[in-house]
């Protein structure tokens, strides 16, 4: 029985030295990357006509009204197209003239209603132009009315100061009740 004994405890002594299972490598799911991606400089697109007419109406804020007279007799030597047009009205409407308003509308109408190919492109920024013209002149109308009130309440104002300074005469030409001079309680 010893031996049976010592048998078990020498496997049992040489079992406990072996050394555990290796484990099995599980393989990691791969990595997606987005592709690289080399960034070659692309030239800029030349300014479309949009872009050439909002750079000529910066130029023109920039002139005073003589300078707008002449870009005005300049453009007036020019066959008329859709650019033209569009360039009148912007110089008509920074003019302040009597009628300009209403001319630089005439021109952006044109261009809103013209057929040819090279308005189509130019119809957004001539109904922009146009409903910016309108408001100009709906504030204008609006001011030219204010301005009307108030030479009205002025006229108002030096009528009745001058009622009231006549009004200021006749009291001291009065002649001084002769109650007011005895005193009170006398008879």
């Amino acid at each position: 029985m010893k031996s049976r004994l010592s048998s078990l405890v020498f496997c049992l002594l040489l079992g406990a030295c072996a050394s555990p299972p290796k484990p099995v490598p599980v393989s990691a799911p791969p990595v997606k990357c987005d592709p690289v991606v080399i960034a070659t400089p692309v030239p800029a697109p030349p300014p479309s006509d949009i872009e050439g007419l909002l750079a000529y109406q910066q130029s023109l804020h920039q002139m005073n009204s003589d300078d707008l007279v002449q870009e005005l007799v300049d453009l007036n030597g020019q066959r008329t197209t859709p650019r033209v047009a569009v360039q009148k009205a912007m110089v008509l409407a920074l003019t302040h003239g009597s009628n300009d308003l209403d001319r630089a509308q005439a021109y952006l109408a044109g261009v809103l209603n013209s057929g040819e190919p090279s308005a189509q492109p130019l119809k957004p920024l001539a109904r922009a132009l146009a409903a910016s013209d309108a408001d100009l002149q709906r504030l204008g109308q609006q001011l030219d009315k204010s301005n009307q009130q108030l030479k009205e309440s002025q006229r108002r104002i030096e009528q009745l100061s001058g009622m009231l300074e006549s009004l200021k005469a006749i009291e001291r030409t009065l002649p001084v009740r002769p109650s007011a001079l005895k005193p009170p309680g006398a008879k």
